[in-house]
């Protein structure tokens, strides 16, 4: 039985430094806001969920997103580009954004 514990013993001081490493990648990244922006049919789904809602108040939610998914995949391209030119926009400003909290004024790739 003692065998048994002791791989027991060594299992838990392994998940104890998973949390350490865990806890000290967090530490640096904790307080910025790294929620990505809307994708192009977000802002799509967003902009026509209340309009397909309306024609179709007997639909679920679940459905209504569905109809919208099948819509989406139908539109032509300069159909969607004002969604996606809004879209890449803020992902833009999202990622420069993200590049400054995370580096500062220094670039990723550069060598201290």
């Amino acid at each position: 039985k003692e065998p048994e514990d002791a791989a027991d013993g060594a299992a838990d001081d392994d998940a104890g430094d998973a949390s350490v490493a865990s806890s000290s990648r967090l530490s640096k990244t904790e307080g910025m806001d790294f929620v990505r922006p809307p994708s192009a049919y977000d802002r799509y789904r967003d902009a026509m969920r209340a309009a397909v809602s309306r024609e179709h108040p007997d639909l679920e939610p679940l459905a209504i997103n569905e109809k919208l998914r099948a819509q989406w995949a139908t539109l032509s391209e300069e159909e969607k580009e004002p969604y996606v030119v809004e879209a890449r926009g803020e992902r833009d400003a999202f990622e420069a954004r993200r590049q400054q909290q995370l580096y500062g004024d220094d670039e990723p790739w550069e060598a201290d």
